[in-house]
């Protein structure tokens, strides 16, 4: 069989116009997912499953060691990443929000499972990866919220004063 110029050119068009309706179905879905959710009892600003999602980037991004016991994931950070997004404009919330239903729902096609289910060592290997990604939107987004959840680490009560010792600039104290 010989493809004319014009039908490969059509094949290409159709197979972007499924592609594009694909991708408008997966953000219409994601977005009735999350999109105005009540936070749940324990938190004001997050739900249930967007907390999970900060406690996994959390572990992953400061695992618990030899010199620093606490791992971000018993740190609670979930609370402080609440509060913060409290002093946020609604925006800023809305856009953070999305970011880690991103992260939870994206973690399924690099992973296999949500990002929240994934086991530590692989939750850890995702966000590395998307610290270290070759689009610098994907690497600013993610170190953003590495960069949030680092305020609450730091300043956690166990780790402080920890930090503090290496650093005698007065941090800590």
């Amino acid at each position: 069989m010989k493809l004319s110029r014009r039908t490969l050119l059509g094949i290409v068009a159709a197979a972007g116009a499924l592609t594009a309706a694909t991708g408008l179905v997966g953000a219409i879905t994601v977005g009735t997912q999350w999109w105005d959710q009540p936070a749940d009892a324990p938190f004001e600003a997050l739900e249930s499953e967007e907390a999970a999602v900060v406690r996994a980037v959390a572990a992953a991004a400061f695992p618990g060691g030899a010199t620093i016991a606490l791992g971000g994931g018993e740190a609670e950070l979930d609370r402080f990443f609440d509060g913060l997004l409290l002093s946020l404009p609604e925006m800023q919330r809305s856009l953070l929000k999305l970011l880690l239903h991103a992260l939870e729902h994206g973690a399924i096609l690099a992973e296999g499972d949500r990002l929240s289910a994934l086991p530590e060592v692989a939750q850890r290997a995702f966000v590395m990866g998307l610290l270290q990604h070759e689009l610098a939107e994907v690497r600013g987004a993610a170190m953003s919220l590495v960069v949030l959840l680092g305020m609450g680490y730091t300043t956690h009560p166990t780790v402080a004063p920890m930090i503090s010792a290496w650093h005698r600039c007065g941090y800590g104290s």
